[in-house]
């Protein structure tokens, strides 16, 4: 599968919200759905989330395990920190 996806923290000393784990090669990556038995290992929340009444979220979960090829995601911290790191493991052949 491909696919691109932001997660977001809130910053309470610039009063905003930052992305604080994304994808970086040309904002897609590539990935295989992870499996629990014979399942696959998504799942979405009944009820919606008490920390943001609006609009509605709801907790979304996935299992996506990476492809045999070297990728990069973004990881930060903080507002102002950001740190490049990998994903998925290159091959020999």
């Amino acid at each position: 599968m491909s696919f691109t996806f932001a997660v977001y923290a809130y910053d309470p000393i610039q009063k905003a919200y930052f992305q604080c784990l994304t994808g970086t090669d040309a904002g897609e990556l590539h990935g295989l759905l992870e499996k629990n038995g014979d399942h696959l290992n998504v799942s979405v929340a009944d009820d919606a989330s008490p920390e943001v009444q609006s609009p509605e979220n709801y907790a979304f979960q996935i299992g996506v395990k990476p492809r045999a090829s070297a990728q990069l995601v973004t990881v930060a911290p903080s507002f102002s920190e950001k740190v490049t790191r990998s994903w998925g493991l290159k091959v020999a052949e």
